[in-house]
């Protein structure tokens, strides 16, 4: 999946469904308790796509992410 997820940024980076894939990553990676994995893809997406409809519940999940990882002053900050 990881690989496929590298062809899609290189060749469609700007492209919506691209953006889709890679929120299906942070929640695979979510699953698996991979929280900087999660954190990175969802970082990534933001940066990708700024005024993404579920812009607040995506901040809302760097947060929690953060919390799972046990940095807790960055996730009060988020």
């Amino acid at each position: 999946f990881e690989k496929t997820l590298a062809h899609l940024k290189a060749g469609f980076a700007n492209d919506e469904e691209t953006g889709q894939v890679i929120l299906m990553h942070a929640q695979l990676c979510r699953d698996k308790k991979e929280w900087g994995k999660a954190r990175a893809d969802i970082k990534e997406l933001l940066e990708f796509s700024p005024h993404h409809l579920q812009r607040e519940a995506l901040l809302y999940d760097q947060a929690l992410l953060l919390a799972h990882e046990g940095k807790w002053q960055e996730a009060a900050n988020a």
